[in-house]
C-alpha cells in the first residue's frame, strides 16, 4: 500500500520517519512549489478586480489557499486561474 492509498483510506495510522527522511521529503516539497507563480494579495485585488474582504471570504470557504509571506499573504496563480477563469 503506498501513501495515497493510505490517505484515501482515511484510517488512522502511525507513521515513524528519520528525521533525513522528512528532511528530504520537504525539500522535495519545497523545490515542487518554489517554481510556481504566487501573487501578493495587493496584486490579486487589482487583477481580479476584487475586495480584500472578497478574497479573504474565499480562503476562509477554503476555495482559496494562501500563504504568509513576510508580512502579506500570497495566492498560487494557477489556483487563481481556475477559481477566476483565466
Amino acid at each position: 500500500m503506498n501513501i495515497e492509498q493510505l490517505i484515501k483510506s482515511g484510517q488512522n495510522i502511525q507513521v515513524v520517519v528519520s528525521i533525513l527522511d522528512l528532511r528530504e521529503a520537504f525539500e522535495e516539497w519545497a523545490a515542487k512549489h518554489a517554481t510556481e507563480d504566487w501573487l501578493p494579495t495587493s496584486e490579486v485585488v487589482s487583477k481580479y478586480h476584487i475586495s480584500k474582504q472578497t478574497l479573504t471570504n474565499y480562503t476562509k470557504r477554503g476555495i482559496l489557499h494562501s500563504v504568509r509571506r513576510g508580512v502579506e499573504l500570497h495566492y498560487r496563480l494557477s489556483e487563481l486561474q481556475k477559481v477566476f477563469g483565466e
